[in-house]
């Protein structure tokens, strides 16, 4: 099968904490959160050097924020992303951990829907030593209130009908 590899650079000052979540996702599985197959060591093709690395499912697609720039998206389409992405990070928050870098970047649009991907292992990691778990998992919230914001931008939705789904986005509840 075809998998993707993620290369986890060994300066990193937090490559066990990487591991650690990446080995938590590992023994999880959810149709919209990237399958995490095992944990090994690799050479690194830009160092040469042994690096630990995380092998993951292979998404065939384009990030969301590819998607949104090149398709107007129909309402069927704005819900069931939304509520794809709604029950991905859902799913993150059961298994005790946070994404910390919700963005349309980190999220891949492929023939069977949504994926988040690169959750807290590589360069957002970096901030783990200064937020707290609640912090992360509300940045994780702003990342997906604008994330379902720009799903309705840029769709057919009724202007009407985005105002008011925007303005209920404003509240925390």
């Amino acid at each position: 099968r075809f998998v993707a590899v993620k290369i986890i650079s060994p300066s990193m000052s937090i490559v066990a904490d990487a591991m650690a979540h990446a080995k938590a996702l590992a023994r999880a599985e959810h149709p919209n959160v990237v399958r995490v197959y095992s944990i090994t060591r690799v050479i690194d093709p830009k160092t040469h050097v042994e690096a630990d690395a995380i092998v993951m499912e292979f998404i065939e697609g384009m990030t969301l924020h590819e998607h949104l720039s090149k398709n107007l998206l129909s309402a069927a389409q704005v819900e069931q992303y939304g509520h794809e992405l709604i029950e991905g990070v859902m799913y993150i928050h059961s298994q005790g951990l946070a994404h910390g870098d919700l963005h349309g970047g980190n999220v891949m649009v492929g023939a069977g829907g949504i994926k988040i991907l690169d959750i807290l292992y590589g360069d957002s990691l970096k901030i783990l030593g200064t937020t707290t778990q609640d912090q992360r998992r509300s940045q994780d919230l702003n990342g997906l209130r604008f994330l379902l914001s720009d799903l309705i931008r840029h769709s057919a939705l009724d202007p009407c009908e985005v105002a008011e789904f925007q303005n209920a986005l404003g509240s925390t509840d």
